[in-house]
């Protein structure tokens, strides 16, 4: 009875053991996703922000219809390069050297999917915030186009983007 009673206890405490260590486990996964959400959530915000701030303050409407234009440059399927993004750009001689605007009045459409498989879609897409003003102040445009790989991140589907893209979106106040 005494041996019978120390093993039921013995149970009990493994039981109780391994309840804990199984709440533990949860836990910690339960905060991993929590992270993991922040995560996805900014780079959702990022590119919301960036497909916005590709036109002028809503509710006014961008113009659809464009006439005079001497000079139209198209980019598709950046992927996340920014080195080779800012290489064609200067080729075009759309950016200087330092990354500023030299295109004057030419329209540069980029016909979407800027981010994703590539590791620098954050810059990809900081760069194309800060020409658009200057575009539109030196008489030029930049007609940012979604494509299906912006559509897929704001949906949640990143199975192309890497560790090194996804840290890409994180600063000083990220969770780790």
């Amino acid at each position: 009875e005494a041996d019978g009673s120390v093993t039921d206890h013995a149970a009990a405490v493994a039981r109780s053991v391994t309840g804990v260590a199984q709440s533990e486990q949860l836990r910690r996964q339960s905060t991993l996703l929590r992270y993991a959400q922040k995560a996805v959530d900014r780079r959702r915000a990022a590119c919301l922000i960036a497909l916005l701030a590709a036109g002028p303050a809503l509710p006014q409407a961008l113009p659809d219809t464009f006439e005079n234009v001497r000079r139209v440059v198209a980019i598709g399927d950046v992927h996340g390069d920014y080195q080779r993004l800012v290489e064609l750009l200067r080729t075009a001689a759309l950016v200087n050297a330092k990354g500023a605007w030299t295109g004057g009045a030419t329209h540069l459409v980029l016909d979407g999917d800027f981010v994703d498989r590539g590791d620098h879609s954050a810059q990809v897409l900081d760069l194309l915030m800060e020409l658009e003003p200057q575009a539109r102040k030196a008489g030029g445009w930049l007609h940012a186009l979604i494509g299906n790989h912006e559509g897929m991140d704001l949906y949640g589907d990143l199975r192309y983007v890497t560790k090194e893209d996804f840290s890409g979106f994180q600063d000083r106040k990220s969770v780790v």
